[in-house]
């Protein structure tokens, strides 16, 4: 009967710590951190992570492991580029990176489930006729750009 209560009190606790890793949204904003903490990466049904006011000062690249991922905020760390590896993240739709360090846009544009970009407050040298072409063609916006003839746009004769 104790190897019964106490099979049963492991799979409870197997279970509890489960549910605590099904978070869906996750606020590390304010939190002074320089990397990504390795427990974050449990979370692997994340959608939405706030990493707002920090001091990242490169992408944390481990995101993309958490493959749900929909809603990046980075704004107002250190960043300084767009890494390559930003096309992994298939279900992206919101990526804030307003307030870094960011001087050259990537190209975006075959990530087609991304709506909003936000760039404001970067020191870009890129030229907003050429942001124009490397931002999804359904992206909504792209704060501090507006483009009301993106839609028309043909970006093949650049």
């Amino acid at each position: 009967m104790k190897n019964v209560i106490l099979v049963l009190f492991f799979i409870f606790l197997a279970c509890g710590s489960s549910k605590r890793y099904e978070t869906k949204e996750l606020d590390l904003s304010g939190k002074n951190l320089k990397k990504l903490p390795e427990r974050i990466l449990k979370y692997r049904n994340l959608k939405t992570i706030n990493l707002r006011n920090n001091k990242f000062i490169e992408f944390p690249l481990q995101l993309s492991q958490l493959t749900y991922l929909e809603n990046i905020y980075l704004s107002d760390n250190y960043i300084d580029s767009i890494p390559v590896e930003i096309l992994n993240f298939k279900n992206l739709k919101v990526l804030d990176l307003e307030g870094n360090k960011i001087r050259y846009f990537r190209n975006l544009s075959t990530m087609d489930s991304l709506k909003v970009i936000s760039i404001t407050h970067n020191p870009l040298k890129t030229k907003k006729s050429s942001i124009e072409c490397l931002i999804p063609e359904k992206a909504e916006a792209l704060y501090g750009y507006e483009f009301p003839s993106i839609k028309g746009l043909d970006c093949k004769t650049r």
